[in-house]
């Protein structure tokens, strides 16, 4: 954190969340994490760590889950912890994900239409489309459509 005091009553924490400039240690993150708008913080720290979210994920809506899906910030064991808080189809579309993680979690997005997941997986960027994972997964969607 820079040299500011984050004791002070009339702090504005939307406005100290939303900065660039300000990234809050760990230390903080424990002290603060009720106070901060992590919608705006998140928005402004892509890069933020998992060990960040992790302290603070109880203090995330589902707006702050979507938000790390789309920015494709968390860690696939913070995925795979708090699976049932994502919308799969952002995180599908938006992010990494191993085969391994999109296998073990198909209870999460088996619900999708199928027009929809096939537009998810097109876009998905680590799916080798030659691995038994990814036949896998076409074997899937087939019997699902």
């Amino acid at each position: 954190m820079n040299n500011l005091d984050l004791e002070k009553k009339e702090l504005n924490w939307d406005e100290l969340s939303g900065s660039s400039w300000i990234t809050f240690s760990k230390e903080e993150v424990k002290k603060y994490k009720n106070k901060i708008n992590w919608e705006r913080y998140l928005t402004m720290h892509q890069n933020t760590s998992s060990e960040i979210l992790e302290i603070a994920h109880k203090y995330f809506s589902k707006e702050i889950f979507n938000k790390i899906a789309f920015f494709n910030i968390a860690e696939e064991d913070f995925i795979r912890k708090y699976r049932e808080k994502f919308d799969w189809k952002i995180l599908i579309e938006n992010s990494s994900l191993s085969e391994d993680l999109l296998l073990d979690c198909i209870k999460e997005w088996e619900n999708i239409p199928i027009e929809e997941l096939e537009k998810c997986f097109r876009k998905a960027r680590k799916i080798d489309l030659k691995s038994k994972g990814y036949e896998t997964i076409l074997l899937y969607l087939n019997i699902k459509s």
